[in-house]
């Protein structure tokens, strides 16, 4: 069986980048549960349009990049 190599997602190395390395860290910038901030650093295609701009604002990444990312 060949091997599939798994997609890499630019927001999570976006956000690994800028020490945001796992659910919980993002879960104190979003201001959520640890529950919640883990499952959204699994699946950061389910961030919604205000916890990218809390990310901007209080995890201190430039919106061009989350832009650029997405």
């Amino acid at each position: 069986m060949p091997y599939l190599k798994h997609a890499r997602d630019p927001l999570r190395a976006l956000l690994q980048s800028y020490d945001i390395v796992d659910g919980t860290k993002l879960a104190r910038v979003l201001g959520v549960t640890p529950k919640t901030g883990r499952a959204r650093f699994k699946y950061p295609e389910t961030l919604t349009v205000a916890e990218l701009h809390k990310i901007s604002t209080f995890g201190h990444i430039p919106i061009d990049e989350i832009r650029a990312s997405i």
